[in-house]
């Protein structure tokens, strides 16, 4: 494998994902729900992971980062106790979520780097810089590259997994069953879905030579490693065994349960939209290719995703879900392009794997640049918060959209917010300033998540509408809200816009997904987040 070549494609890999890293706010639930308990449990000495549905790998690498901030703060004066480091998350989150993001990027780059490796086991050298480029270029990566969520960690420790798998199958020594069993229980505690790995791990222990009982004993020996390492890292999926049967049920009726066919889209669309037309069409010559000139190897590194995948083809999912899948697709698009370069013109191949990886890779390429380039810019959640604290006097009661804040202003908490989620805390925290009136307003809502207080009269200082057609299209103010703003005599004073209305033709969001970034058409949108409207009384 070319070095120079993978490097350039790691790079490529680091561009798209690095770019927005020093962003004031990528998202909310997808990028703060993970750092902000992590704290949490630094301050609790607590190491209970923040959703245990999710995996605990990503909690237990966020927990141990703030771990280390906190003990440099400390060393360095900044903070007096654990405490202080979570009121100074609540008033700054910014550095605390580029170190989170920071952990991201690291994961992924991991990830197309195992990718190669991954495809030239499979398909030969001209492979592995193929699939580190369509994996470089893949939309859903570089989207789930930028959420602090399990799914892009979870895509790294499926991909290593498999590469475990097939060395062992070269090697068939015990050792390697150990290590391939623990990458399996700690690909499991990165994220549950991961389970189908059971498929390639179990091939790979079958299929590796020796007699049957020998056999026999590296699958022992790779499942109890499993366990062990699955335990050592997620310890409270046995204490708290209950609570995690409970999500599991929960998530399950979520993720497999009837819905309505407008609550989701297609598998068809979201796989063209999240692993793209091009890289599916090559990854599946590539499996073709590969099976005919290495069918046991082909097997076990086509089983995960083929199971995975016809999984989701049964399930209500998210788009990200289709990020564990992407290193695959990548893998087999590299294989197919290397191995039609090769019948097709065996004396410049390399130029017909750049032409066919160029070819594949570039809608979602151009998807990814122009998903990138609107994370970068400012978001309308940002600007207004920055407009009010300019304009309006600390302690003015502010009306915003909803109790559920993805559709409102970025301001400090006020007390309100500081005793419903943080219970046990809020005098601590309001010993250190956070929620002072004379620091902060005072916040009212017009509604939680789309229950709305149909008899809304305004009679606050300032209240702010939210509008978006996305899928978070429930968390707009009702048009009569406005309405009435207008009777009442209250005027706008400024307006942030997110998406023109009427908006712009070819937007497609996922419908189950609290998230302002269009999966298509990101390119039409001006900025991030709704278009936020700010209105004084009279």
């Amino acid at each position: 494998m070319s070095r120079r070549a993978l490097a350039g494609a790691i790079v490529l890999a680091a561009v798209l994902r690095g770019l927005p890293l020093a962003a004031p706010l990528l998202g909310v639930e997808l990028e703060e729900a993970y750092p902000r308990h992590a704290i949490l449990g630094v301050v609790a000495g607590d190491w209970k992971p923040f959703a245990l549905v999710h995996g605990s790998v990503l909690s237990d690498v966020l927990h141990a980062s703030y771990a280390l901030w906190y003990g440099a703060g400390f060393v360095l004066g900044a903070y007096a106790e654990r405490i202080d480091m979570l009121a100074a998350f609540l008033r700054t989150p910014l550095p605390f979520l580029v170190l989170a993001r920071v952990v991201m990027l690291l994961a992924s780059l991991v990830g197309v780097g195992v990718t190669a490796r991954l495809a030239v086991r499979l398909a030969g050298r001209r492979a592995g810089p193929a699939a580190a480029v369509i994996l470089a270029t893949s939309f859903i990566h570089v989207r789930e590259s930028l959420h602090v969520w399990p799914d892009a960690l979870a895509a790294t420790a499926a991909v290593a997994t498999v590469l475990l798998a097939l060395v062992h199958r070269d090697r068939g020594t015990r050792g390697t069953a150990i290590a391939l069993g623990a990458a399996g229980g700690l690909a499991l505690a990165c994220k549950h879905a991961a389970l189908p790995l059971a498929l390639p791990i179990g091939l790979a222990l079958w299929t590796g030579g020796g007699t049957t009982t020998a056999r026999v004993r590296r699958v022992l020996g790779a499942s109890m490693a499993a366990l062990a390492a699955y335990l050592v890292v997620s310890p409270h999926s046995v204490l708290d065994w209950p609570e995690l049967a409970l999500q599991l049920r929960i998530q399950s009726l979520g993720t497999f349960g009837a819905v309505a066919a407008a609550a989701r889209l297609s598998w068809g669309d979201l796989m063209r939209i999240t692993l793209g037309t091009g890289p599916l069409v090559l990854a599946a010559v590539g499996v073709v290719t590969s099976a005919r000139r290495a069918p046991a190897p082909t097997a076990i590194a086509a089983a995960f995703p083929m199971a995975y995948l016809a999984l989701l083809a049964r399930a209500n999912p998210f788009a990200r879900y289709f990020a564990i899948a992407a290193p695959f697709v990548a893998v087999f698009g590299g294989a197919g392009a290397a191995m039609v370069a090769e019948r097709v013109a065996p004396r410049r191949p390399g130029l017909v794997v750049l032409v066919l990886v160029a070819g594949a890779s570039a809608v979602p390429a151009g998807r990814s640049w122009q998903y990138v380039r609107l994370l970068g810019r400012p978001d309308t959640r940002v600007l207004a918060g920055r407009w009010l604290e300019r304009h309006v006097p600390p302690g003015t009661t502010v009306t915003l959209p909803n109790l559920v804040g993805y559709a409102n202003p970025r301001l400090a908490p006020d007390a309100f917010i500081l005793r419903l989620e943080y219970p046990t805390l809020h005098q601590a925290l309001a010993a250190r300033g956070l929620g002072d009136p004379a620091r902060t307003f005072r916040f009212r809502y017009q509604g939680m998540l789309s229950n709305y207080d149909a008899g809304f009269v305004p009679h606050d200082p300032v209240v702010v509408t939210a509008a978006h057609p996305s899928s978070v299209s429930a968390l707009s103010t009702p048009a009569v809200n406005e309405t009435r703003l207008r009777a009442a005599g209250y005027t706008v004073a400024v307006r942030f816009e997110g998406v023109p209305e009427p908006p712009p033709a070819g937007l497609v969001y996922d419908p189950q997904e609290a998230d302002y970034a269009p999966l298509v058409g990101a390119g039409r949108v001006p900025r991030l987040g709704p278009t936020l409207t700010i209105w004084r009384a009279p």
